[in-house]
């Protein structure tokens, strides 16, 4: 079977528009990809962003939390040196009585 000259240029045309029909439908998957993608890094950047601000949060309750560490480390030096101080008046109190209890026991 031989094929004609017109036959053969109408079978390049209808190749050609198959493959450009070919193509125009993968560039709309391309870009259909593309927008999935955009909209993927768009939800991403609203959850960095979130993260970004809990990691400051975190950070700052951190700074708070040495500072309350701290401040109650300094109240327990102190209550330990008033308990010292209490301790101290209350032996030296016993031992002042107790010698007030010799003291008149060797009186009589």
């Amino acid at each position: 079977m031989h094929m004609s000259h017109g036959d053969i240029v109408d079978d390049i045309i209808y190749e050609r528009n198959r493959e450009i029909t070919k193509i125009a439908r993968e560039m709309t998957d391309v870009n259909t990809l593309m927008k999935t993608i955009s909209e993927y890094i768009y939800q991403q950047s609203d959850q960095v962003d979130t993260i970004a601000s809990n990691i400051t949060i975190a950070g700052e309750n951190c700074k708070d939390a040495v500072k309350s560490i701290e401040y109650a480390n300094e109240e327990d030096k102190k209550n330990i040196k008033n308990t010292m101080i209490w301790i101290g008046v209350g032996v030296a109190s016993s031992i002042t009585i107790v010698g007030a209890i010799v003291g008149s026991i060797i009186l009589l």
